[in-house]
């Protein structure tokens, strides 16, 4: 925590630099303040005509070290931020969040200068964010001899203007989700963490740096957090708020992130011997007891034995993982462990394709499919299949008026990309007008998607899809699902490279979100 010192000496000032200092420079202010404990060493530099100064305070022995950014210099200066880490990428880090002497790339986020042989994702040393506000008093101004600071947590210096920005900001490649979970935890921080993947988006509520209360896309709770602590790219920010009274997480943050672990785990395992949500689940045996199957699955890791007696008896060998999930929905912390079991512990296994039926031995009459695919490619959009904005928005309607005499529910997905082009800061949708990036787009939708779902354009620049028979939960597991593969590489085209790919995901669902049709498009609209 932060702490008041008294040093008996003046601050060690190194000479002032016309830049940002580099990631090798705070090193070595590190290591001058360690070397000086108990003083105060600072170094002053510039950044676009405004001043700055970077200090460094060690008490001796194992503490780690304080860091505080000032803005200005003597009297007038202020505090931006402090912090105790032993970490100087961190520290490079936070300042390059921060100022504009750094370089820009991807739309805006700050790089990070490190030696090209760093794993940037090896910088992840514990650290603890203290808790200040932006217009906390000034702890020993910069070029100004050494005194007693006033308390932490003192009345805000007059005259300055409180500023809202996060306290915590950056990218989940230079700090993993654990780590930045017990950062929070740590640094005893209260506020909300916002968390944005390509395709989906997760929030955490904190309050003295425990966790109350998660929500992810068709999950919410602990669930909802050990699915997140997965999460591999994506960028985060932290931003101060009073804790909020709703409380739906009550284990331990570290039994939370042991479960995350094991999960990231057995979701590698899955991917490494080739099971995917296309991948049609068989049953090895025949027939078994129930005593005999749980004998066999008490041999695998720790899950519901309920769950898995239940997906173990709808496994037919003649559906997908994903047609599965879409009958039963539920979230990656509850059926990755399950299927991991059945699995490993030799009760099914998987295949490409299913097992052909014998041919049906009742005559059938003949059918002249050309005159119906020619119909088929006049309402379709030829790129990607998909059906004309007018041609989706007939079988909409009529699939709600089925709705209104049978009472069967459905669901309508929209989603929007966004594309960043090399050498442009903006989204440039044009590219979504080029043949090969439908095709594209229409080869990872159809990937993951029912035939009974129906794909089809909205409006200019977007895509929807009608999912029949299909319950709020379902559609909203299958969207992330969905956001996932559409976002899981950049898109290819000759015109330009586009080098990185953003899902905008909305859904409704009948009669769970609204009961008209008009309501179901609007509440469906991403956000």
């Amino acid at each position: 925590m932060l702490q008041n010192h008294k040093p008996s000496q003046q601050n060690i000032r190194m000479p002032r630099q016309p830049k940002c200092p580099t990631e090798v420079q705070i090193k070595e202010l590190m290591t001058a303040g360690n070397a000086n404990a108990g003083r105060t060493v600072e170094l002053p530099f510039a950044d676009g005509g405004e001043q700055y100064s970077l200090t460094v305070f060690n008490e001796g022995g194992k503490a780690e070290s304080l860091w505080m950014l000032y803005h200005g210099e003597g009297t007038a200066s202020k505090l931006e931020w402090s912090i105790v880490s032993d970490d100087p990428g961190l520290i490079h880090h936070m300042i390059g969040d921060q100022l504009s002497g750094f370089s820009r790339v991807r739309g805006g986020e700050f790089a990070v200068d490190r030696p090209p042989t760093e794993d940037p994702r090896a910088s992840t040393g514990q650290h603890k964010a203290i808790v200040e506000q932006q217009t906390s008093a000034v702890f020993e101004p910069p070029g100004q001899p050494a005194s007693t600071p006033p308390a932490a947590g003192g009345p805000p210096k007059e005259g300055v203007k409180q500023k809202v920005r996060p306290m915590l900001e950056g990218d989940l490649q230079n700090m993993q989700m654990p780590t930045l979970l017990q950062s929070i935890a740590m640094g005893k921080m209260t506020g909300r963490l916002v968390v944005e993947s390509f395709s989906d988006k997760a929030v955490i509520f904190f309050s003295d740096g425990v966790p109350l209360h998660c929500e992810l896309r068709g999950s919410e709770g602990e669930t909802a957090l050990i699915e997140l602590s997965c999460w591999q790219e994506g960028e985060f920010r932290f931003l101060p708020e009073p804790p909020q009274n709703r409380e739906t997480i009550r284990k331990r943050l570290d039994q939370l992130l042991m479960e995350g672990a094991a999960l990231l785990d057995q979701s590698k395992f899955l991917d490494e011997i080739g099971v995917s949500l296309e991948s049609f689940l068989v049953r090895n045996h025949a027939q078994m007891s129930e005593q005999l199957f749980e004998e066999m699955v008490a041999k695998g890791v720790a899950a519901d034995l309920n769950l898995q007696k239940m997906i173990y008896q709808v496994i037919d060998n003649q559906t997908t993982l994903e047609d599965l999930l879409r009958r039963h929905p539920m979230p990656k912390p509850r059926w990755v462990p399950v299927i991991f079991n059945l699995i490993t512990c030799g009760l099914i296994s998987w295949k490409e394709n299913p097992e052909k039926l014998g041919k049906n031995a009742v005559p059938r009459e003949e059918i002249d499919w050309s005159a119906i695919r020619a119909f088929e490619k006049s309402i379709v959009v030829p790129e990607t299949g998909f059906l004309m904005y007018p041609a989706f928005f007939y079988l909409l309607e009529r699939e709600y008026t089925r709705f209104e005499r049978f009472q069967r529910p459905f669901s309508l997905l929209i989603f929007e990309l966004e594309l960043n082009v090399e050498n442009s800061e903006t989204e440039d949708l044009s590219v979504l007008s080029d043949r090969a990036v439908l095709g594209q787009v229409a080869q990872r939708v159809d990937r993951i998607r029912r035939k009974t779902d129906i794909p089809g354009h909205f409006e200019p620049y977007g895509f929807a899809l009608l999912l029949t028979e299909t319950e709020g939960a379902a559609a909203r597991n299958f969207a992330s699902r969905l956001g996932e593969i559409v976002a899981s590489s950049p898109l290819t085209t000759s015109a330009v490279k586009i080098i990185r790919v953003n899902v905008r995901l909305g859904v409704a669902s009948v009669p769970e979100n609204c009961r008209d049709l008009g309501t179901l498009i609007a509440a469906a609209r991403p956000s």
